[in-house]
């Protein structure tokens, strides 16, 4: 039997959903400052803002605040990277603005409105900025792990994409960095940084895969203990992972900073940092997602049931053409 080709493109879109998404941050409630407040980030305690984090002297750890609706897998809110310099010039940005993403086919992420944005408007600095959220998926994690995210960046502005597995205070990082050339590489306890590319300019989609033991360990006689990353950045097919090829793969014989199946490890946070230390670079960001799936982290719309019937409306047709 054969499908018209409109048809079959909309039902293998509906069969790639996925339903083991364990964490999601689409950035789609904050306070819009009200007209005639003159702008910029107010202290949210005093009236409505759009700072997705906010400090009203500079002091780290005082006055943070997140999203005004609570994200599914997150814990607390936002904050400041650990140590990193505050500038009242200089705070994370909830918009109304969506970051999307539509791969060559012309399959579109699926989103929710808002995303963040953050952006140096004078001064400078040469301390990092970072803002991370900690995570509360209350399992011990599994084998194998997907995390996803929109991101806009300025390629010369250096970025530092970063999760961590750990227990207590000692997280394992893992993750995505760029220099001042735009110069990617993916990095994990245990291993050299791996290159992965150069980054342009603008809007990318990111999918990470984590695996656990995969690969050989051959210095300690333990056949699989070395955990890997693998980036896939601006899929081609985002129906599944494998119309995809991966980007860069991080892996390597002492490797160890995914550990699954024990209850007392986690995903410690999720943080997006090195920021702009010029004034006019920027970093945005959005489409947070942690699942056990490829089709989990990385959603596609499922069309209407009135499309499909439609569709289906047209098959028959053409069947009885024949």
């Amino acid at each position: 039997m054969k499908f018209p080709l409109v048809a079959f493109a909309l039902l293998s879109t509906a069969a790639t959903s996925g339903a083991a998404l364990l964490a999601y941050d689409g950035f789609n409630t904050y306070e819009a400052i009200p007209a005639g407040s003159g702008g910029g980030f107010q202290n949210p305690n005093v009236a409505d803002s759009d700072a997705l984090v906010w400090d009203n002297n500079t002091t780290t750890g005082d006055g943070y605040i997140g999203q005004a609706g609570a994200a599914a897998g997150f814990t607390g809110t936002w904050d400041l990277l650990s140590g990193g310099a505050i500038a009242s010039n200089f705070y994370p940005q909830v918009q109304a603005t969506t970051l999307g993403y539509t791969d060559p086919l012309g399959f579109e992420l699926q989103t929710l409105g808002g995303s963040v944005r953050a952006e140096r408007t004078s001064g400078s600095s040469g301390a990092n900025k970072g803002f991370s959220h900690d995570l509360a998926i209350g399992m011990s994690l599994p084998e194998t792990l997907y995390i996803s995210g929109v991101f806009e960046v300025n390629a010369t502005n250096p970025i530092l994409i970063q999760s961590a597995s750990g227990v207590g205070g000692t997280p394992r990082n893992f993750g995505m960095s760029t220099d001042a050339s735009g110069n990617l590489s993916l990095f994990g306890e245990g291993a050299a940084n791996t290159p992965a590319g150069t980054l342009s300019d603008g809007l990318h989609f990111f999918v990470w895969k984590l695996e656990n033991n995969v690969d050989p360990n051959v210095a300690s006689g333990d056949l699989f203990s070395g955990d890997r990353l693998t980036l896939f950045l601006d899929p081609t097919d985002l129906r599944a992972e494998a119309f995809n090829t991966a980007t860069a793969a991080h892996s390597g014989a002492g490797t160890n900073f995914y550990v699954s199946a024990n209850g007392a490890w986690s995903l410690t946070e999720l943080l997006f940092g090195h920021l702009p230390n010029a004034v006019g670079d920027y970093m945005a960001f959005d489409e947070l997602r942690v699942g056990t799936t490829w089709q989990s982290v990385a959603p596609i719309p499922e069309p209407s049931r009135a499309l499909l019937a439609a569709c289906g409306a047209l098959g028959i047709l053409l069947r009885r053409r024949r």
